[in-house]
């Protein structure tokens, strides 16, 4: 049976629009809907690659993903005959069966009908719903490879190893979030990181905080009020020691005072 693609499925072009998509599919649940083909395996089946079909199509994103991957199987596909001894099959340990990679990029499967033929001719076609076969491809082509020499120097034997990734980046990351306290100052270097933090909080911390509060503290008293207080108290014990007040109501002694008679005065006007 020829194997279809999603439009196929879906009895659409590839340029019908979304409604047009929508429609077709919405006729096609009902006619082969589970309900009506109880008794049909093939029914069943194709339902669930019309709601696959459905669903890979109605989402714009994943429509134009589909459509450069049939775009590209479509340029290489092409009819491959090749003639292959039982010898190049290889046994799969894990699945219990023998498999062929083709010229075309195929993966193919030998059964028990052809394993016991002495020669196997295929021919097949690439198709777009080989996916998982392919994904099968490349665990088995990245193992390791090498080639046997019958040269008797050592030297001369080759070999092809797959690259192992490099683990420094993953190291250094790990190593990085263990021991390193990250200041946010420097993220790429964890010296001039520390510097900075150190500069930091001995110029901003050190001299300015506690060295202005320590100079601020025990500077000179410029305005006098040591020498004002110390004077007060003295003033203080000498009138206590004279029998007056604390504190006089007159600024100075009126004894003192050398005041104008009224004759001296006149009719000079005196504001109080």
């Amino acid at each position: 049976m020829k194997e279809m693609n999603y439009y196929e499925i879906l009895n659409v072009t590839k340029e019908a629009t979304q409604d047009d998509i929508k429609s077709s599919y919405q006729k096609l649940i009902l006619l082969h809907h589970p309900d009506k083909n109880q008794q049909s395996r093939e029914k069943h089946e194709y339902f669930l690659k019309i709601d696959e079909a459905y669903k890979t199509l109605k989402d714009p994103v994943k429509r134009k993903e589909y459509d450069s991957i049939l775009f590209e199987a479509g340029k290489s596909q092409i009819i491959i005959h090749d003639t292959v001894d039982k010898t190049n099959f290889i046994y799969d340990d894990e699945n219990n069966f023998f498999y062929h990679v083709c010229k075309c990029g195929g993966w193919y499967i030998l059964d028990e009908e052809s394993s016991d033929d002495e020669y196997i001719k295929m021919s097949l076609i690439t198709k777009l719903n080989r996916l998982t076969a392919l994904r099968n491809i490349v665990t088995h082509t990245q193992r390791n490879v090498r080639f046997i020499s019958t040269s008797p120097k050592k030297s001369d034997t080759a070999t092809i190893t797959t690259t192992e990734k490099s683990t420094e980046t993953i190291s250094a990351k790990t190593e990085k979030s263990k021991d390193w306290v990250y200041w946010g100052f420097e993220a790429e270097n964890k010296k001039d990181d520390d510097d900075t933090m150190h500069a930091t909080f001995f110029f901003g911390i050190s001299l300015c905080i506690v060295g202005t509060s320590f100079i601020l503290y025990y500077q000179p008293d410029f305005l006098g009020r040591d020498w004002t207080q110390r004077e007060a108290y003295l003033e203080l014990r000498r009138r206590e020691a004279a029998g007056l007040e604390p504190i006089s109501r007159d600024y100075i002694d009126p004894s003192l005072m050398e005041l104008p008679s009224d004759e001296e005065l006149g009719d000079t006007e005196i504001i109080i």
